[in-house]
């Protein structure tokens, strides 16, 4: 792909807040992104949540949010890889490196899950019963899009398997510092 032919304007795009991992499908999706080495990047603690920066959600100054988990695509554009979040107030794309520095503070428990963009969008499932309560109401309202479903054939990845660190078999396990050398690969 050439320069700029990645989507710029987020307002553009398929959005809906709290719903990260959807809107990475979505966007990874998209034609501009057919043929393009891409990623889908959860990112999760060992324990209950997981600190971000520079989340727009944030507290002022820093935009520290503590996630459940969050999802994030990422794309090779011109040999270098760029982080694509709706959620931060980064810029959209960023730099990888750049990204992920100013992001993730050191937390010795974070844990990445890098998975093939492409399998991503095949594979990903969500009932979106996460985002229920006990009693039935939605946490935050859904998309307005069908939720996502593997293609016909092929193994589902649900969500809950994604970020769980015990489980392998979908993408790579990674900490930060594993993950900047396995992107800087080329």
């Amino acid at each position: 792909m050439g320069e700029n032919q990645y989507p710029m304007e987020v307002s553009s795009l398929d959005y809906c807040p709290y719903y990260c991992e959807e809107n990475v499908w979505r966007l990874l999706a998209r034609p501009e992104f057919a043929g393009a080495e891409t990623w889908a990047l959860a990112v999760f603690g060992a324990g209950t949540s997981v600190p971000v920066l520079h989340q727009r959600l944030g507290r002022p100054g820093d935009g520290l949010v503590y996630w459940d988990y969050h999802v994030l695509a990422l794309a090779r554009q011109a040999g270098e890889v760029l982080v694509l979040d709706f959620d931060s107030d980064l810029p959209f794309p960023s730099p990888a490196a750049d990204y992920l520095g100013a992001a993730f503070p050191p937390a010795p428990r974070t844990v990445f899950r890098l998975m093939d963009g492409r399998a991503y969008c095949h594979s990903l499932v969500s009932d979106r019963s996460h985002m229920r309560r006990a009693d039935g109401s939605w946490l935050a309202p859904p998309p307005a899009w069908p939720s996502p479903e593997a293609s016909p054939g092929v193994r589902p990845w649900f969500l809950a398997a994604i970020l769980d660190p015990n489980l392998a078999g979908i993408g790579s396990l990674l900490d930060l510092e594993g993950l900047l050398a396995n992107l800087a690969r080329g």
